[in-house]
């Protein structure tokens, strides 16, 4: 697993806890600013950071920008699905990585759990659940959603056991 803990990063919304870094990867500017507006909302002073392809996402990280969370787009021009989770991972190392997903696809999350992704957010659930997601996820947890929420529950169960 590629994952960082961030448990001590951030205590919980409104600006309680340190400043935390969070990075979104998405190439719809509509997303991006959507995304940004519901952190800074519930966290004041994060420091969010975007990127409309893989590559600016990872050269941002690579001038120094280390955020505690990179939130990425499964779909973009340079690279989709599980091959840009790799290429983050290879090009980063150990990263909490926060995937969104165009769909709810229970064996796409599946492998990207398997691969050290700590959460797959279907865009159709973002509006409500981003917040509680990103707070759980800082919290060093993991987040259940929505329609996959029991067969998420019976595979991390399993996957914790492994």
């Amino acid at each position: 697993m590629h994952i960082r803990p961030v448990a001590a990063v951030m205590a919980g919304p409104a600006g309680k806890g340190a400043p935390v870094g969070i990075l979104i990867i998405d190439d719809q500017p509509a997303m991006r600013a959507g995304m940004r507006q519901q952190i800074l909302a519930d966290w004041p002073h994060a420091d969010v950071e975007e990127a409309p392809t893989l590559a600016r996402g990872l050269a941002l990280c690579q001038q120094g920008h280390r955020p505690a969370l990179i939130v990425v787009d499964l779909a973009l021009p340079d690279a989709s699905g599980t091959e840009g989770i790799a290429r983050l991972f290879k090009g980063l190392g150990q990263v909490t990585v926060l995937a969104l997903s165009p769909e709810s696809d229970f064996s796409r999350a599946s492998r990207l759990l398997e691969m050290g992704v700590v959460d797959y957010l279907p865009r159709s659930e973002l509006a409500g659940e981003c917040a509680p997601a990103l707070c759980r996820v800082l919290s060093g947890g993991r987040f259940v959603t929505g329609r996959l929420s029991a067969r998420f529950l019976r595979y991390l169960v399993d996957l914790d056991r492994r």
